[in-house]
């Protein structure tokens, strides 16, 4: 604070937040002390002149020699102090729970900061326990099963639901899970999915005496199910009273599908089989070891095995054995049962078996309209139904056929737009149905439903170079020709448009008329090289098609010395210096005292010409050291070999069909011959 001058009074040099500050009250004239009345709220502590304040209350502060005159200035506060508040909440509920806009999920301890009324934080402490809710379902007939198809979902017991939801029949309390099930009533009442089962019946033979007299016929107690006799199939009877006995099974290790002992049971008044357990007394005779029974069903075209049952000598007792079937033998309308042996010890031993008795109950089945489909379709004609307890054979529970002599028309039939009248559809334009509006047919093969002279699509080719001959790996088909592709294909060279078919014939190497020849019809010549310039060539030579001789050689060959441009034939002779300028062979000039022979030609032929690449050369006389070589149009070399005879067979099969040259060199003479390989 400071002393405004001339009044004796204080001004305020600085306003804290939340102070109210008085007017000054003067005090007499004889004393120069000011006073001051301050009102203060605020949070926990307060602090004036570096002395805290925790409590709320009036306080007198005296500044001694406060002001310029060096007099006391003296102080009233009032002050409120408001604290922070801390409260714990300690909640159970239902699900999640929300607090001052803070949703929680999960059961935990946690913590939130607000502030309170006189804008102090406050710390609420929140332990919070989340309840799961349950579902309950109804239980009308109150046996402490519920119904799963009707049910609440709460955090607390339902007047009228439990928590188990298993009951089959909740209008009945006689029936739950676990109840006694009273056989063959057609009730199920402990809700497994069956009736208890019944003996259906089960195969004594009793009546038999040996092989002559056969009792097979099942013990049937109801007109709901039929039982078809117990017969073998691949086997041979045996003699025995009151068993069904049969020798010559299977010794191998492996199921013989041909041999096996059967019976079958078959629904009967629309009557459905549920099916549980199959029964029956086995043994084998005293020679007949430890074979094995393998029980197989008609569900699966006896592809696996329901139960393997071990069979042996056991005295004269029977073995017992029960197979309990599975789940797929519910609500069937009929089934075979088979046995087949495996491992039985000699072709005479025997298998017996007997008292074969099969247990389960009956399902009602509610007679149903089925529907004559004439033309298997899938869609039955409406006029023509059978009721009946199952599906008759030709006969299907659709019946909205419109034409059951066609399966092309019916509900699912697409039919298309024929606006031209050529009795070709446009794809793009269906209707689906049986009956389709006036002109729609069943074809969709007309490229252009506006012109009737246009029908099928024509087949259209890329055309790259734009020769005017497209590629026929891109062959595509289209009503309207798409840009960059034409009407005529054959181009063998996409890329190149002096390549396509009838083309001209140019020496460069390849098929320009795409007929399978490279440079056919063109004159090749064979150039060899002459790298002293003196105009004549040595070497094997090079043949080419180019009318130009390539450079650096030349159409003469017979230099004996191309690194010498004074040696060639015809040069000038210098006698006795050791080189043959001339190329006659000799220091000088050769006489025909000197053996010199005049071969001015080779007569020679190809035989076949043209060949599948194995052909002979055929002279005029026995010719010696001859050499033979075969070049491509191009002129590279792919065979060469010194050969002698008057006809010389050489096999070169390995060529590709196409055009190549034979060039034969002897003596300083050469002929080039043109060969064909197809």
């Amino acid at each position: 604070m400071r002393q405004a001058a001339g009044t004796g009074n204080l001004e305020i040099d600085e306003i804290r937040a939340g102070e109210t500050w008085a007017s000054v009250t003067p005090a007499a004239a004889s004393s120069c002390a000011t006073y001051n009345t301050m009102t203060a709220t605020a949070c926990n502590t307060y602090s004036l002149n570096n002395q805290t304040y925790t409590t709320s209350g009036t306080y007198v502060q005296t500044l001694a020699n406060a002001n310029v005159a060096g007099c006391d200035s003296i102080i009233n506060l009032n002050l409120t102090i408001n604290n922070a508040n801390s409260s714990t909440l300690n909640i159970t509920n239902c699900g999640p729970y929300t607090l001052n806009n803070q949703t929680y999920n999960a059961t935990g301890a946690y913590t939130q900061l607000t502030q309170n009324i006189a804008g102090c934080d406050s710390t609420i402490t929140l332990n919070l326990t989340i309840v799961g809710s349950l579902t309950y379902y109804q239980d009308l007939d109150n046996d402490g099963y519920g119904n799963a198809a009707v049910s609440q979902t709460g955090c607390a017991a339902i007047t009228g639901y439990v928590t188990n939801s298993s009951d089959c029949n909740d209008n009945n309390n006689a029936i739950y899970p676990g109840a006694i099930d009273i056989a063959g009533n057609g009730i199920d009442e402990d809700c497994n999915g069956f009736d208890s089962p019944l003996q259906l019946g089960i195969y004594q033979f009793t009546g038999t005496v040996d092989c002559a007299t056969q009792d097979v016929a099942a013990t049937n107690t109801s007109s709901n199910w039929t039982f078809s006799d117990f017969t073998a199939q691949g086997n041979t009877c045996a003699s025995g009273g009151g068993i069904f006995n049969r020798s010559d099974w299977n010794q191998t290790a492996f199921i013989n599908l041909n041999q096996y002992n059967e019976f079958s049971i078959t629904g009967a008044n629309c009557n459905n089989l549920n099916l549980s357990k199959l029964a029956l007394n086995h043994r084998t005779s005293s020679t007949g070891g430890t074979p094995t029974i393998f029980v197989r069903s008609s569900i699966d075209n006896y592809a696996t095995n329901i139960d393997t049952i071990a069979s042996s000598w056991n005295g004269n007792i029977m073995l017992a054995d029960t197979i309990s079937l599975p789940a797929t033998f519910a609500n069937l309308s009929a089934v075979t049962f088979r046995f087949y042996v495996i491992n039985q010890a000699t072709a005479g031993s025997t298998l017996r078996m007997d008292n074969v008795s099969l247990w389960g109950n009956t399902i009602a089945i509610t007679p149903t309209l089925f529907y004559a489909d004439t033309d298997n379709d899938g869609f039955g004609d409406l006029t023509n139904d059978s009721l009946s307890c199952s599906v008759p054979v030709g006969f299907v529970a659709n019946n909205t056929d419109c034409n059951d002599a066609n399966a092309a028309i019916n509900p699912t039939t697409v039919w298309y737009m024929d606006m031209d009248g050529d009795l070709l559809g446009d794809l793009m334009s269906t209707f689906t149905g049986c009956t389709p509006p006036t002109g729609y047919v069943l074809n969709s093969d007309d490229c252009d439903d506006t012109n009737a002279s246009v029908t099928t699509p024509t087949t259209y080719y890329s055309d790259v170079d734009q020769d005017g001959f497209g590629d026929d790996a891109t062959a595509t088909d289209f009503c309207l020709p798409p840009p960059n592709m034409v009407a005529i294909g054959g181009d063998c060279n996409d890329n190149n448009n002096a390549i396509y078919p009838g083309a001209p014939e140019i020496c460069d190497g390849f098929d320009n008329n795409c007929n399978g020849t490279n440079d056919e019809g063109l004159i090749f010549n064979t150039y060899y090289l002459d790298s002293d310039n003196d105009q004549y060539g040595a070497g094997i030579g090079l043949v080419s098609c180019q009318a130009i001789p390539l450079p650096g050689y030349v159409l003469v060959d017979g230099d004996c010395d191309d690194m010498n441009p004074n040696v060639y034939p015809g040069a000038t002779e210098i006698l006795d210096n050791d080189l043959d300028e001339n190329c006659d062979g000799v220091d000088g000039y050769l006489g025909l005292a000197d053996g010199y022979i005049d071969v001015s030609s080779i007569n020679v032929d190809i035989v076949p010409n043209p060949s599948n690449g194995s052909f002979s050369l055929n002279f005029d006389s026995e010719m010696t050291d001859v050499i033979v070589q075969i070049t491509d149009m191009s002129g590279k070399a792919l065979f060469q070999s010194n050969m002698s005879g008057s006809s010389i067979t050489l096999n070169q099969t390995q060529l590709k069909p196409g055009t190549y040259l034979v060039h034969v060199q002897m003596n300083q003479q050469s002929k080039t011959l043109r060969l064909v390989i197809q």
